[in-house]
């Protein structure tokens, strides 16, 4: 009991608890564990790997390629729990490394393109293993086509390829595992997430990415986590369709969202939206609503028309979301075409109930005590 700010008393929640609460009800398992196997390829290169690399980062890269080379068991545990933890304990995975018979030689450049890796792509693939989780790591420092920069990893944009991670991400143990997990993100389809500003937080209307990331994902445009959100998990198929409730496939009115056992993760709302030319086919019309009655989230995919904090396009499709913190009782969090989503309070255990509307519904006072129906 006590303070719970920063969620320290692990009840799931943030909000201050003024007696003791069972813990016992709220870990859970959000989908069936997977066993799977992290093919990491190591592909060598006499590519150049030290412009604009400090010496104590290129020292740094060469312990770590040493680590993968040996097959460090330290290593490949870290490796190991980090995407275990990405995934809420859904995989089990064990990892090897393997190292490419083919080595790259060098290029123009220096450095590996991004555009045209099909060389890199092409020396790991005999090294594949199918059904796994391949994931190449080259001694190359990779260009980038914008402003010259050198990133760290990339998801190639050839059919069929695996995603790279490069020289300058071998600094530490927690960028490679970071941007292993990241670029395996975007070639199993998943997209940047960020934050939005809106002069509309209810319709999602006049939305600007802030391209600082969303802290809660590792899809975000900077390293903060290791894990993947709810909705992120949702797409990638980890969480089973009742721990995610549509508010299309049910007639049910009230909805509790939050950490227990007994309560959906998020609710999902189709927004009905056609599939449109050019846009991706990640469920760009659905929006997550996920938190705790101390701060809410609606998550919502961009399709790339809101404007960067920064004043440019963005770099990608985002998974964006909007904060709520602090709701009060009543008010309105989401509003689409027919559907409006409000806040009503909190349950007993700490879990946001959500109110939805549809046209044929009324929506109740804000003060009311009614028991709201388990979520599924």
């Amino acid at each position: 009991w006590g303070s719970n700010g920063s969620g320290q008393l692990g009840d799931g929640t943030s909000l201050p608890r003024p007696g003791p609460v069972s813990l016992a009800r709220v870990s859970r398992q959000l989908g069936a564990t997977r066993a799977v196997k992290i093919n990491v390829i190591v592909v060598d290169s006499a590519l150049d790997v030290t412009r604009d690399v400090p010496e104590a980062g290129q020292e740094a890269a060469a312990a770590m390629a040493h680590r993968l080379t040996t097959q460090d068991p330290a290593l490949l545990r870290t490796i190991r729990e980090a995407f275990r933890g990405a995934t809420a304990g859904v995989l089990d995975p064990t990892v090897q490394v393997v190292t490419a018979a083919q080595r790259l030689e060098s290029s123009g450049s220096g450095c590996l393109d991004r555009r045209t890796d099909e060389p890199v792509q092409a020396a790991a693939r005999p090294r594949q293993v199918e059904a796994a989780i391949n994931v190449i790591v080259v001694k190359a420092l990779i260009c980038s086509d914008t402003e010259g920069e050198t990133i760290e990893g990339y998801d190639s944009p050839a059919p069929g390829s695996l995603p790279v991670v490069g020289w300058i991400a071998l600094g530490n143990p927690g960028a490679l595992v970071y941007d292993m997990i990241h670029e395996w993100g975007h070639d199993a389809g998943l997209l940047h997430a960020g934050r939005s500003d809106c002069q509309d937080r209810v319709a999602l209307t006049g939305c600007t990415i802030n391209e600082v990331g969303d802290p809660n994902s590792v899809m975000s445009y900077e390293r903060t986590t290791d894990a993947f959100t709810v909705a992120e998990l949702h797409q990638l198929g980890f969480i089973r369709e009742r721990e995610v409730v549509s508010v299309r496939d049910s007639t049910a009115v009230e909805f509790r969202v939050g950490s227990g056992w007994d309560v959906a993760s998020a609710l999902l709302v189709d927004r009905g939206q056609p599939a449109t030319e050019g846009v991706p086919s990640i469920h760009e019309d659905r929006v997550y609503i996920t938190g705790q009655p101390g701060q809410l989230e609606v998550r919502f995919y961009s399709l790339g028309t809101q404007p960067s904090s920064r004043g440019t396009e963005p770099p990608d499709w985002s998974l964006t979301t909007v904060v709520w913190p602090q709701p009060q009782p009543g008010a309105t969090i989401y509003q689409g075409s027919d559907v409006t989503v409000s806040y009503r309070g909190s349950d007993a255990d700490g879990n946001a109930i959500l109110h939805v509307t549809r046209p044929h519904t009324t929506t109740p006072p804000a003060t009311s005590t009614a028991s709201p129906a388990r979520a599924g």
